[in-house]
């Protein structure tokens, strides 16, 4: 893009950052005691981050009761780890630029583009329809407000974190006393059925679509998502063919 490699890099004015020495980086800091007021941050980076993970969410429960006969209790036991991690990488990855520029109005005003807003709002009232939908108590009458009180962060104190601790103690105990689900394993037929449909679903944009290069990149990448799986698969089939010959050769030596 032809630009230099200039950086300006802004931090908390706090004690605890390493000295950065580099003649192309200047390193600025906030004002004392103006964090929450000015950061970008704290200006709506965050909480739109942690609106649309509680969105996700919130389609997660509603998405379980839809194809499963659970209740919304028996949907929260199924969320896991997992889940959480995948809910994180969406929501960071639906932060608008826009919403990214906005949130810099208190910091630097003059670099902020005209028009730019945060989507937040957008995002409450899906947050509240998906409420609606999932209904019972707790659903039914969820509002702004308390979407505000899931945002924040309190401080634990000490009985906080005991109880806490008591409580994935209990946990623990309840998943280890429960008996484990069979898990089917990937096996070569499962494996070709897999890539058979990620190849298929590619040809439908291929075909379908009027944006050549947007299907085009979806087919590559949709390739490259599946690349481990492949990988995979190349490895089953070998040993399966070399098991499939020591059969043949055993039927052949009982022929003879």
């Amino acid at each position: 893009m032809g630009l230099e490699f200039k950086i300006l890099l802004i931090l908390d004015n706090a004690p605890g950052h390493p000295i950065l020495e580099h003649p192309n980086i200047k390193v600025a800091f906030f004002p004392p005691n103006t964090t929450s007021l000015i950061q970008p941050l704290d200006q709506g980076i965050i909480s739109t981050f942690k609106k649309y993970y509680v969105k996700f969410t919130f389609q997660f429960i509603f998405d379980k009761l839809e194809s499963e006969t659970i209740t919304v209790t028996e949907a929260w036991k199924q969320f896991n780890i997992l889940n959480c991690v995948n809910h994180v990488a969406l929501a960071i990855a639906e932060i608008k630029s826009q919403t990214l520029n906005a949130c810099w109005k208190a910091a630097w005003p003059e670099c902020v583009s005209k028009g730019n807003e945060s989507n937040r709002a957008i995002v409450t009232s899906e947050i509240i329809s998906i409420a609606k939908e999932i209904g019972g108590e707790g659903f039914d009458d969820f509002g702004e407000h308390d979407i505000e009180e899931l945002l924040v962060d309190e401080a634990l104190n000490d009985d906080d974190i005991l109880e806490s601790m008591v409580d994935i103690t209990k946990d623990l105990e309840t998943v280890d006393s429960e008996p484990e689900e069979d898990v089917t394993p990937l096996d070569e037929k499962l494996l070709r059925e897999g890539l058979q449909l990620s190849g298929k679903l590619a040809n439908f944009f291929i075909q379908n679509d009027n944006d050549v290069e947007r299907a085009l990149k979806f087919q590559r990448d949709l390739k490259f998502c599946m690349s481990g799986y492949r990988e995979l698969y190349k490895e089953l089939v070998p040993s399966q063919s070399l098991i499939t010959d020591y059969l043949v050769k055993e039927k052949k030596k009982k022929n003879h």
